[in-house]
C-alpha cells in the first residue's frame, strides 16, 4: 500500500515537473515573439581600392608606396627637348588642300552632283513653297484656331498663310526686315524685327504653336534662341523644327556651284574664296553655319526642359569611294553626323512648366 502511494507521489511531480518546463518554454517563445527585430548592421563603405568593373567587384592591387620624386634618378639622354624621328604624319597622307585640289574634286563631281536640283526662290516658289510647308505643320501639330509664331520668318508668307487660313493669329519674326512684309500685315497676321536670343518682345507663354524651317542652323546663339522659344511657349505648347546639321554632306550650302560632298569640312573659308575668284565670284567662302551636330541639340532640348516628342532625319548616303580618300580628316566625325543632313524635332513645353 505504500508502494502504491509513493508511486502515485513520484508520477504526480513528474508531471507537475513536465507541465511547469512546458509553461516556461511557452512563455520564452512568447517574450522572444514580442521582442522588436534588431536593426541592422550598416553595410562598410566600399574602400578606396575597390571598383566596379562589368558589373562584378574588382579589388585594386594595393601598391607600394613610391619614392619621393627628389630620388628618382635622371633620365639618360641630351638635355634639350626630345624630338620626333618620324613624322607625325606619313607621307602618303600629306595633301596641299587648295584652290588647285578644290577644282579638280568639282570636275570630277559635276556628272554627278550632290544636290542635282537646288531649291528656286522667286516669288511663285516660295509662295507654293510656303503652302506646303504649313500644311506639313499643321498635319503634324495642328496650327487650327491656334497663336502661332515662326522664328526666322523670312518673307512671311509662311506666317501669312498660317494666320489667314488656319491659325487664330500668326506672328513672324526675323533678325532683318523683309520688303513683302507690310504687304502681308493684318488682323490676323503681324511681324517683328528683332533677335529673340538678346531681346525677347513676347510675353512668357504668348503662343500654342512655335514652327521654325532651316534657320538654326544660322544662329549665332542656338541655345539662348531655343530657350527664348520655350518662354514664350504656353504650357502644353509644340514647337516644330527643322535644321541643317553642320557635318552634313550639304551644309555648306553652296550646292549650286560646289558639287562635291563635304567642302566645308575639308577646305576653309580663304580657299574657296580663292577659288571662286578664278571664276569671277565674290564670296565669303562656305555659307556661315554654326557647328552643332544632333547630340548638341539633345543637349539643348534637355537642359532647357523641352520633351523631344519625335525627331526624323534627311540623311545622305556616304560616297565610300570619297570618303576613304580623305578619311584622315572625314574619320574625325561620327559616320552618322556625315551623312545626316536635316533633321525635324516636335518639342513639348510640359503642361505642368509655369507659364
Amino acid at each position: 500500500m505504500a508502494e502504491q502511494k509513493r508511486t502515485r507521489l513520484v508520477d504526480r511531480l513528474s508531471k507537475d515537473r513536465k507541465a511547469g518546463l512546458r509553461a516556461v518554454r511557452a512563455g520564452l517563445r512568447s517574450f522572444v515573439k514580442d521582442q522588436p527585430l534588431p536593426e541592422p548592421k550598416p553595410k562598410p563603405a566600399p574602400r578606396q581600392d575597390e571598383a566596379q568593373v562589368a558589373g562584378t567587384r574588382r579589388r585594386l592591387p594595393k601598391a607600394e608606396p613610391a619614392p619621393p620624386i627628389e630620388d628618382w634618378p635622371v633620365a639618360p639622354g641630351h638635355t634639350s627637348l626630345a624630338g620626333r624621328v618620324t613624322p607625325a604624319v606619313q607621307p602618303e597622307k600629306v595633301r596641299r588642300f587648295d584652290a588647285d585640289l578644290f577644282e579638280q574634286l568639282n570636275e570630277e563631281y559635276r556628272s554627278k552632283r550632290i544636290v542635282t536640283k537646288a531649291p528656286l526662290y522667286d516669288r511663285d516658289s516660295l509662295v507654293l513653297n510656303a503652302k506646303k510647308r504649313v500644311r506639313w505643320v499643321h498635319n503634324t501639330i495642328d496650327l487650327r484656331d491656334k497663336r502661332v509664331l515662326e522664328i526666322g520668318c523670312g518673307s512671311g508668307f509662311e506666317t501669312w498663310y498660317a494666320g489667314n487660313v488656319l491659325a487664330s493669329y500668326a506672328h513672324g519674326v526675323d533678325i532683318t526686315e523683309w520688303t513683302s512684309w507690310p504687304d502681308l500685315r493684318g488682323e490676323r497676321c503681324g511681324f517683328t524685327e528683332g533677335d529673340l536670343a538678346r531681346d525677347n518682345p513676347f510675353e512668357p507663354g504668348s503662343f500654342d504653336r512655335i514652327m521654325s524651317f532651316t534657320v538654326w542652323e544660322h544662329v549665332w546663339s542656338p541655345y539662348h534662341l531655343l530657350k527664348a522659344a520655350y518662354d514664350v511657349l504656353a504650357p502644353g505648347g509644340l514647337f516644330f523644327l527643322r535644321a541643317n546639321l553642320y557635318p552634313g554632306v550639304k551644309a555648306s550650302h553652296r550646292y549650286r556651284d560646289i558639287y562635291f560632298p563635304w567642302p566645308h569640312l575639308l577646305f576653309d573659308d580663304a580657299t574657296i574664296q580663292e577659288w571662286d575668284a578664278r571664276h569671277g565670284r565674290t564670296t565669303g567662302g562656305a555659307a556661315w553655319v554654326n557647328r552643332l551636330s544632333w547630340a548638341h541639340y539633345v543637349d539643348h532640348f534637355e537642359r532647357i526642359g523641352f520633351e523631344l516628342v519625335n525627331a526624323t532625319f534627311d540623311q545622305t548616303p556616304i560616297d565610300e569611294e570619297f570618303y576613304a580618300r580623305f578619311e584622315d580628316i572625314l574619320a574625325r566625325y561620327p559616320r552618322w553626323d556625315l551623312q545626316t543632313d536635316y533633321f525635324r524635332a516636335i518639342l513639348a513645353k510640359p503642361l505642368d512648366a509655369p507659364a
